[in-house]
């Protein structure tokens, strides 16, 4: 995560690219260690399991960090960034506490991540090989959905803020859909399509969550902005599992965890819906304030 913090100091040119690109490696890095750790389980235990992947990481992290090279964001005439006035812009900002808010009603989507086995071979008569199945699906068509995105990042035309925010909003609307959807069918097929919907759907939010992030904060606020936002979607998935869990629990049935996920998607929508008008609003009377129109670009400024 610090890492891609550090994106928008790295990279100019590809300043869209990258943050897409990262995204899509962790998604394959997800797909091929799933098996790699299987194998190791039967062949060490789980316990040499976790030994086994510990080096990996730790290599990993050691050697990939020897490719960091020192940038220095400052220069003369250019003085250090003062973290206070950046949280005082981010906290100021409508558009950034709004997206703030999408992020936190995102704990539909891992809820969907965690409940669906067991809703499938306990109320649905699935098999734990079905299950995988359907797992499986979510993943693939995850993958597919980042790798999307990232296409669309070589396309000018489809390369532009408003796409991303259409996007990033869309994914929201569908996958909560899917949720919704859920505990209606049966049918493993149909099941299965809706776990390929809300994992492409899953994909692509992820995909465009950086980038939206820094459409919102601009570069020199991103590493700030970016901290806050991933702060407030891990407190949420930490936080409402066990509360989801609960309602099962009270209900015997995981349909009101599917609802509540449904709900909460479509809230995140709203609120990025929201915020993408406070943006477009923000961006015009920057544009006004310059003396430029509303069909002309926003001149480009320094990082501060």
């Amino acid at each position: 995560m610090p890492a891609m913090g550090g994106l928008p100091v790295w990279f100019t040119k590809y300043r869209q690219v990258a943050p897409a690109l990262c995204m899509t490696v962790g998604a394959l890095g997800i797909f091929a260690m799933a098996p790699l750790i299987q194998l190791l389980v039967d062949a060490y235990s789980w316990r040499g399991a976790a030994i086994v992947v510990s080096a990996i990481c730790l290599n990993a992290c050691f050697f990939c960090g020897t490719v960091f090279f020192p940038v220095k964001p400052t220069g003369p005439g250019r003085p250090a960034p003062d973290r206070r006035a950046e949280n005082k812009w981010l906290f100021a900002s409508p558009a950034y506490l709004l997206h703030l808010t999408s992020g936190f009603f995102m704990f539909g989507i891992p809820l969907f991540w965690i409940f669906i086995v067991r809703h499938v071979t306990n109320h649905r008569g699935y098999t734990h090989q079905e299950g995988a199945i359907l797992v499986s699906v979510c993943g693939i068509s995850s993958l597919l959905g980042r790798m999307l995105f990232v296409l669309f990042n070589f396309v000018p035309r489809l390369a532009t803020k408003s796409i991303r925010f259409i996007l990033f909003n869309l994914s929201s609307l569908f996958a909560g859909i899917a949720c919704g959807l859920m505990p209606i069918f049966w049918n493993f097929y149909i099941v299965a399509g809706i776990c390929a919907v809300m994992g492409f759907m899953q994909g692509v939010k992820v995909a465009t969550m950086l980038n939206v992030t820094m459409d919102i904060t601009t570069p020199a606020r991103f590493q700030t902005g970016y901290g806050y936002f991933s702060l407030v979607v891990g407190l949420t998935v930490l936080a409402i599992p066990p509360l989801a869990g609960y309602l099962a629990e009270v209900y015997r049935c995981y349909d009101p965890v599917f609802y509540l996920s449904a709900v909460a998607l479509g809230l995140s929508c709203a609120a990025g819906c929201l915020s993408q008008y406070y943006e477009n609003k923000r961006q015009l009377s920057v544009a006004a304030a310059d003396g430029l129109g509303p069909l002309h670009p926003l001149p480009t400024k320094p990082l501060v």
